[in-house]
């Protein structure tokens, strides 16, 4: 009986720190399509995966500010990697690594810029904060569960 008691508790730790099915394919959705945005130089459609709150703080520091913001990447952003899964309520944080290559035919970068992954709806939709920003307070009205 003791041992069903420490597997089940065991097995509620590893749910706890992971992400179900559904969450995880809403967000490999969501990442496919900020990825795509990224790359493709799509403003409109980049700025509807970011964190409305850093929107917002960029977009109260100016137009200039605002519009460096969409500087078009010298980097393809490719192959997103799970890193760091937080979680508290509904409230679900991912640190996504993001491996950088020159062009489609060169080979990945040996080092991955961080993004994050924010969803207030338990995984139903997501949100897309960059690492200066995610680390940067003042940066954006959100909870920061990653440390």
């Amino acid at each position: 009986m003791k041992g069903y008691f420490l597997l089940f508790v065991g097995v509620l730790f590893l749910s706890a720190c992971g992400l179900n099915a559904s969450q995880e394919k809403s967000l490999n959705m969501a990442v496919a399509k900020y990825l795509f945005a990224v790359n493709q130089d799509l403003k409109l459609s980049r700025a509807s995966y970011m964190h409305p709150s850093v929107l917002k703080y960029y977009k109260n520091k100016g137009q200039k500010e605002f519009k460096n913001l969409f500087v078009t990447e010298k980097m393809l952003w490719t192959d997103a990697v799970m890193g760091k899964i937080e979680t508290d309520g509904d409230n679900i944080q991912v640190e996504l690594k993001i491996a950088l290559k020159k062009d489609e035919f060169s080979t990945s970068e040996k080092e991955r810029i961080s993004i994050y992954a924010l969803s207030n709806d338990n995984g139903s939709s997501w949100f897309f904060v960059e690492n200066e920003d995610y680390k940067c307070e003042e940066c954006g009205n959100f909870q920061r569960l990653i440390k």
